[in-house]
Formats: C-alpha cells, sequence, structure tokens
C-alpha cells in the first residue's frame, strides 16, 4: 500500500480520493484474488490484512491537518459501503500489526466526519456504541483498554465512560489497568472502599459491596504472617464482645493460589470466626495494589455505606479499637 503511505504528499482530498477509487481499491482487490497459499486460515488473515490495511489507511488520512475539506457529498461511496451496525467481529483482527488503531480510526471517522449532524456522538464518554459495534468479547476487551490507557478525563468523565465499559474489560490487563486508574477514587477517607470480590472457604464469591448496612473491620493477612497470627487471639475476643453489632469482621488472605489448601485447612483449624476470604492474586491482587500495602497485617475499616474511615486502623491487640467501633456504631 504505497500509495497510501505516501498520502501526506497530497495536497489533499482531491489528490487522495481519486487515488484510491482509481488505483488502490482496484489492487488490493486484485492481490485479495490472488492469495492462495494453500494454507487456508494464512489466506484468510493476508485477506483480512489487506482490507484492514486499506481502510485503517484510508481513515487516518483525516487525522492529518489539511487547508481544505471536503463536502460531505464529496465523499466516496466506499467509505460508507465500509461503514455497518456490527463491524468488529473478528478477534484475528488483533493478529494484525495495526488492528487496534484500525478499531481506533473507524469510530474517529464514522462517528464525528462521516454521521449526520443530528447521528452525531453529542457524548464521546458514553461507550454503549461501541458495546454494540465491537462484538467480539476479545476485541472489546482491547479496544476498552486502549481506550482508557490513552484518554484524558476531567472530573466526571472517567466513571461515565467506565460505567459502560466496566462489563467487558475482563481480561487481567484490563482488570489491573482499572485498579492503576482507580487507585484515586479508593483511597481517601470518605470515599468509597475498593469493589472486590474474592472466594469464601467454600469457594463462594463474595463482594465488599455485599457488607453494606454495616460496619466493616478488614484485616489482611496469611498464614506465613508471625504477626498477623499473634493478633487473631485479639480478633477473636473483640468479635465476641461485639456479637450481635452491625459490624463485620473481614478478614483477607493474601496467601499465595498454591497455598489455598494450607489457608482453608488454617481457618479450620484455629477455628477462626468471621468472614474469611482469600484474594485471587496474592500480593498482585486488586486490593494490596489499590491500597498500596507493603506490608501485613493491615487493618481498615469501612463504614455502614461502605465508604473509607481509615485505610490503617490500629490493630485489635489496642484497647482504643473497641470504643472506635462502638462510636462508629452510633453514626
Amino acid at each position: 500500500m504505497l500509495e497510501i503511505n505516501n498520502r501526506s504528499n497530497m495536497k489533499g482530498y482531491k489528490d487522495f480520493f481519486p487515488l484510491m477509487e482509481d488505483e488502490v481499491l482496484a489492487k488490493a482487490g486484485e492481490f485479495k484474488k490472488k492469495i492462495n497459499t494453500g494454507d487456508e486460515k494464512f489466506d484468510e488473515l493476508m485477506e483480512l490484512s489487506v482490507q484492514t490495511d486499506v481502510e485503517e489507511q484510508s481513515f487516518n488520512f483525516f487525522r492529518i491537518p489539511r487547508t481544505y475539506h471536503p463536502t460531505k457529498e464529496e465523499y466516496p461511496d466506499f467509505y460508507q459501503n465500509w461503514k455497518k451496525e456490527e463491524k468488529f467481529t473478528n478477534p484475528d483482527i488483533l493478529k494484525l500489526w495495526n488492528g487496534q488503531s484500525y478499531m481506533s480510526s473507524y469510530t474517529f471517522v464514522y462517528d464525528y466526519l462521516l454521521s449526520e449532524p443530528q447521528d452525531r456522538i453529542s457524548d464521546p464518554y458514553d461507550l454503549s456504541r461501541i458495546v454494540t459495534r465491537v462484538q467480539d468479547p476479545q476485541l472489546r476487551d482491547v479496544y476498552f483498554r486502549n481506550y482508557f490507557s490513552t484518554t484524558r478525563f476531567q472530573s466526571g468523565q472517567y466513571e461515565k465512560a467506565m460505567s459502560y465499559a466496566r462489563p467487558y474489560m475482563t481480561s487481567e490487563k484490563s482488570k489491573a489497568l482499572i485498579v492503576e486508574l482507580e487507585k484515586d477514587l479508593f483511597s481517601e477517607v470518605g470515599q468509597p472502599g475498593f469493589q472486590f470480590e474474592y472466594e469464601d472457604i467454600d469457594g463462594n464469591l463474595v463482594s465488599f459491596d455485599s457488607f453494606k448496612g454495616k460496619i466493616v473491620y478488614l484485616d489482611i493477612w496469611a498464614t506465613w504472617c508471625g504477626p498477623c497470627i499473634k493478633q487473631i487471639p485479639y480478633l477473636k475476643e473483640l468479635e465476641e464482645e461485639l456479637h450481635g453489632e452491625d459490624i463485620v469482621f473481614l478478614s483477607i488472605s493474601i496467601d499465595a493460589e498454591k497455598d489455598k489448601e494450607k489457608w482453608k485447612k488454617f481457618v479450620k483449624d484455629k477455628e477462626l470466626k468471621g468472614v474469611q476470604l482469600v484474594a485471587d492474586k496474592a500480593w498482585q491482587s486488586g486490593l494490596v495494589k489499590n491500597y498500596g500495602i507493603k506490608g501485613i497485617p493491615r487493618f481498615m475499616i469501612f463504614d455502614k455505606d461502605g465508604n473509607i474511615v481509615t485505610t490503617d486502623a490500629v490493630r485489635p491487640s489496642s484497647p482504643e479499637l473497641k470504643g472506635q467501633l462502638l462510636e462508629l456504631l452510633k453514626k
């Protein structure tokens, strides 16, 4: 696609559009017809690569500053021929060098350049259109991860955009990105606590939101942690003294995956009370990374709305803790 790659030397669309219509599209079509290596998978990928390259480079033409611009009537038919409501269904796009930029360029052109005035995107942070347009789950995940990695947000914009994207950002890379992006949202006093979902001893998933309506005293620990184990008798005693109150004593282990059975045995053998969960990736879990935890035990307190009271609470062995929890119950 040498002709397209040299498009920056052209004066504008009056040179570019005829080149596309008269030469590039025809050559690309001829080239695709000749693809026949005997490897069906490779041939399919090669055809996809040719079409993607033609379209993506055509879209990118409009990202280069120009002194004059076409009217809607002057756009060639091939732009409208490439427009589809469900455009991205083939995850093989990610195998191409320009797969991600292709999706981004397509969105730019059809959301802002080639749509009718009444159909143009008035709110760029409403990502519901992407959910419809990008059908493949893997492509959705990559599209949104790339979007949030490169977009700069002002107040309230991030939360709105993420409300659409979060259910589709399911890969480990996307989850890690969200944790990094949201550290400032779940770390200060008065802010909501980090939203986790971890397994209990029976393998059931338990979310942070399930404790709303009660004070939460959170203990982050591990079976190999001596100082953590020393706090257990004090924690048990406090649980017994405050039994029946609207307080959840929540312990989350950061034992490694390979030590999960050891954790389960420890919980049973020591007859640990309260709610016992295990984080999904030890020191790399979202909870640990969000609060920047470097050492354990670490104790935190959350109010009945799930908001942060402190992310560095006193230990169960401290005489101050009981009074602090009782005071929170009065609010």
